[in-house]
């Protein structure tokens, strides 16, 4: 499913095997890593947020327009796209979603980002194709949504991550024979 309620019609495009978005590797899969609205942590306590429904969260007050999650997945993965769904109502901001790479005390980069569109209600937008393998020997990823403004009609209702797992050859040791 697409996450949005029944009936509203939005066709989401899906990655067709096969294309521009298939992996080098022959034995990597398709895989995704989805994280509903209230799995994300306010990024200082300051802020404040409430629950709005269907997973969606939206922030009621704090100066700090951050909310965070962890990205969980496994070492060299391969992040093709950002999805964000949101409940956005509002006329005056958008809702925007970055994942966000940091050595920790040292830097942080952006690899890509998505903004809801309109003030329609539910939605979901997808980002650019980005390529990038993950490196968990020297990053940390995360996801992070700036809601615009602190409004019920900014609630945001989750991110999907869409990558390439390594092969699963890769993830074992290899066979040790006895001599």
């Amino acid at each position: 499913g697409d996450g949005l309620p029944e009936g509203t019609g939005q066709v989401i495009p899906d990655i067709f095997p096969n294309g521009p978005d298939t992996p080098t590797e022959p034995m990597a899969t398709f895989s995704y890593y989805r994280l509903v609205g209230t799995a994300f942590n306010i990024r200082a306590s300051t802020t404040t947020f409430a629950y709005s429904s269907n997973g969606c969260v939206y922030q009621t007050g704090g100066t700090d327009t951050r909310f965070m999650a962890p990205l969980l997945i496994p070492q060299d993965s391969t992040i093709k796209y950002l999805r964000l769904y949101y409940n956005d109502t509002s006329t005056t901001a958008d809702i925007i979603a970055w994942i966000t790479r940091y050595q920790p005390g040292v830097t942080n980069e952006d690899l890509t980002s998505v903004t809801s569109t309109g003030s329609s209600g539910y939605g979901t937008t997808l980002s650019s194709e980005i390529t990038h393998t993950v490196d968990l020997v020297n990053w940390a990823y995360t996801i992070i949504i700036g809601p615009g403004l602190s409004t019920v009609a900014n609630s945001f209702c989750g991110a999907r991550v869409a990558y390439f797992s390594p092969s699963a050859s890769a993830a074992y040791l290899p066979l040790i024979k006895n001599p």
